[in-house]
């Protein structure tokens, strides 16, 4: 359920970016503002797809040496595993959710113009 989520963070924050960026919006990132800045959004797409198939292989790992564990350090590496896929999905659904307000505010602006 959690890499899924985190999927569909990833998705909602390209999509979202990609949209705000063809109305003019900033990328407020720094990396990323350099990443599309030389590459353009399908650069930034391949971040995306890198860090997806990154946390798929960390799950892994941590699956694979979480059954080597003790049971305690197993249930220890499973919640900050879980706890950090849980903040990497925060942080990607807030910037997707800015990337909306700030694609809202230029439309917006944009309407009132006409």
């Amino acid at each position: 359920m959690w890499l899924g989520l985190f999927v569909a963070s990833q998705l909602a924050d390209l999509l979202t970016t990609a949209l705000s960026l063809r109305f003019g919006g900033l990328e407020a990132n720094p990396l990323a503002s350099g990443i599309i800045a030389g590459g353009g959004v399908a650069q930034f797409a391949i971040l995306k797809l890198v860090a997806v198939a990154a946390v798929v292989l960390l799950i892994a790992v941590a699956d694979r040496l979480r059954r080597r564990l003790p049971h305690e350090v197993s249930v220890r590496t499973s919640a900050a595993l879980a706890l950090g896929l849980q903040l990497c999905i925060s942080v990607q659904l807030l910037a997707a959710v800015t990337n909306i307000v700030v694609l809202g505010t230029i439309l917006a602006a944009g309407s009132s113009l006409s």
